[in-house]
């Protein structure tokens, strides 16, 4: 039999970020003839660009969301000039903190994305108007020209208020995800790069995890763009996030015959100097588990799947053409999107 059986979890993730290819991220635009060959090595910006839509203290840093794409998180990173605003240059440093994948040490020829951190050498004056631009290579121009991003932002009257921690309003529950699945090819059609819907899926089973989801509470006064938050559960990091709004959400999901107990914390961190204040541990026991019904699988095959003489599923198809590359650094984008939800 022409079948596969896969984890849920894994099977979810691709199936999630490919739907997150309809929705628009990156900051640039790519023609046809390039849209299914690899991008360019080295880094490219996204549609937010700077994050500095509120005042920066004189202590503060500049920060803006990229993609790595075969290349080391710490090498070759783009160019930041500020100037004020009489048009002295204002020297200071680029570093990168890498979000997905969710560790600094990655090796060279990785691709993810990062926070891009400027830190001036000097702290910067008050009440006082800059502009910055961020130069980056774009990733389908065969000349290796850039893309510029530009913004001004203001400064505060003084340094940074001390640090204050999210507060967290926890529950748990149950989630219900696919657990081993069967897959055979079906007849299918390719796009103009190659993309192809050849297989079709369904659950053999279901698996039931324990899952604590976090409603989040911002102090007054948090600088969204000068911190960034570690989710972790029962002590280990599950993700980085560069941003929580009021009232966000966070599902933190665990092994489904974890014994417990099942604790969920976010812990901020200035991006300035690492500085960390923790919101606590929100922890629940087994027996604090909802009671659920186990949902039992079809047993019988989509009828697209025809069992041949062999006892194989039937394949048939156009034959794959280029990887659409393009796409891939949307899908790199999407994937912060799904963080929201880890599984231990």
């Amino acid at each position: 039999m022409c079948l596969h059986k896969f984890v849920l979890a894994e099977k979810a993730i691709i199936i999630t970020t490919l739907a997150l290819l309809s929705v628009g991220f990156v900051s640039l635009t790519s023609s046809p003839s390039h849209a299914c060959s690899p991008p360019q090595s080295g880094w490219s910006l996204t549609s937010e660009g700077a994050h500095v839509s509120q005042p920066i203290p004189t202590d503060g840093v500049v920060s803006a969301r990229a993609y790595f794409w075969e290349v080391s998180a710490t090498d070759n990173l783009p160019s930041f000039d500020v100037v004020d605003s009489g048009g002295n240059a204002v020297e200071g440093t680029v570093t990168a903190l890498v979000l997905s994948p969710s560790q600094n040490d990655q090796p060279p020829g990785q691709s993810g994305e990062a926070i891009l951190i400027w830190k001036p050498d000097a702290q910067l004056a008050p009440e006082t108007s800059y502009t910055v631009t961020i130069q980056a290579t774009h990733p389908y121009d065969e000349d290796l020209r850039t893309i510029d991003e530009t913004a001004t932002f203001e400064t505060t009257s003084g340094p940074m208020p001390p640090l204050e921690p999210v507060s967290l309003s926890a529950g748990i529950k149950v989630t219900e995800v696919t657990g081993d699945v069967e897959c055979c090819k079906v007849e299918t059609s390719c796009d103009s790069c190659g993309i192809c819907s050849s297989e079709t899926c369904w659950p053999l089973s279901y698996d039931y995890l324990p899952t604590v989801s976090a409603t989040v509470s911002l102090p007054d006064d948090q600088n969204g763009a000068l911190v960034y938050y570690e989710v972790l559960a029962n002590g280990e990091r599950t993700r980085l996030e560069d941003s929580l709004r009021q009232g966000d959400v966070i599902d933190s999901t665990f092994e489904a015959d974890a014994d417990g107990p099942f604790c969920v914390e976010v812990v901020t961190i200035r991006l300035v100097d690492g500085t960390s204040a923790s919101s606590g541990k929100e922890c629940f026991e087994r027996s604090d588990l909802p009671d659920f019904q186990r949902r039992s699988p079809s047993a019988s095959r989509p009828a697209q799947c025809l069992e041949e003489a062999d006892g194989g599923c039937s394949t048939s198809g156009t034959t794959a053409r280029p990887f659409p590359w393009a796409l891939l650094l949307v899908v790199v984008a999407g994937v912060r999107l799904a963080r929201r939800q880890g599984i231990r």
